[in-house]
C-alpha cells in the first residue's frame, strides 16, 4: 500500500466532501422535479433546467415542499422565483410588479 502524506490525505477528504455535496444537490434537484411529475404529470423542460441550475440546499428543501402543497404547476413556478426586495425601503415584494403601457 502507498504511502499517503498529510496534504494527499486532506485532498481525498475534501474530494469525498463536495462529491457528497454534489450529490445531496443532485438529489435534492430530482426530488422536486420527481413530485411534480407525479402530482401535475409534465414538467416542461425549461422548469427542469431552471430546477437543476439551482445549487442551494436550503432553497432546493424549501422548494420540495412547495412543489409538495402548490396548487398548480404556476403556483410552482411563480414560487420558484426568488423574492424581490425593494431598494428604498428594504421592503420584500412576493411578486415582480408589472410595468403600465403608456
Amino acid at each position: 500500500m502507498p504511502y499517503v502524506t498529510h496534504i494527499e490525505r486532506r485532498g481525498i477528504q475534501q474530494g469525498l466532501q463536495q462529491g457528497l455535496e454534489q450529490g445531496l444537490l443532485q438529489k435534492s434537484r430530482e426530488a422536486i422535479i420527481d413530485v411534480l411529475k407525479v402530482r401535475f404529470h409534465q414538467v416542461p423542460n425549461a422548469l427542469i433546467e431552471e430546477i437543476n441550475a439551482l445549487s442551494d440546499t436550503l432553497r432546493l428543501s424549501t422548494l420540495l415542499k412547495e412543489a409538495a402543497t402548490s396548487h398548480s404547476l404556476a403556483e410552482f413556478t411563480q414560487r420558484l422565483q426568488p423574492p424581490v426586495l425593494n431598494a428604498p425601503g428594504r421592503q420584500l415584494i412576493t411578486s415582480r410588479p408589472r410595468r403600465q403601457r403608456s
